[in-house]
């Protein structure tokens, strides 16, 4: 029962990755240093927030941003935190996009 649940939950992953094993150890985790390339990549989300006020979603990047930003950072949580930037759902975030 517990195979069939861990094979549903990286299915996309399996389509995507063909012969390889999934891990997290593979992307950045909370903690981590960045590397100079994972400074690189989040300069996008970090221009965005000083444009606009709040973190980006997915939504609000190119297809090829998201992308990339995903295949190192795995989570878009992990994206936020890796940039440095607040939460999504924190209430300053909120109240910001509430007013615009």
């Amino acid at each position: 029962m517990a195979e069939e649940k861990t094979n549903k939950s990286c299915f996309h992953y399996r389509m995507t990755h063909k012969g390889q094993n999934y891990s997290t150890k593979d992307f950045w985790q909370p903690g981590d240093s960045l590397r100079a390339s994972d400074i690189k990549i989040l300069e996008e989300v970090r221009e965005f927030y000083l444009q606009k006020g709040y973190p980006p979603t997915r939504a609000d990047l190119s297809y090829d941003s998201v992308w990339r930003l995903k295949e190192r950072f795995r989570t878009w949580k992990n994206v936020i935190l890796a940039a440095g930037l607040p939460s999504l759902n924190s209430k300053e975030v909120q109240n910001i996009k509430q007013n615009i």
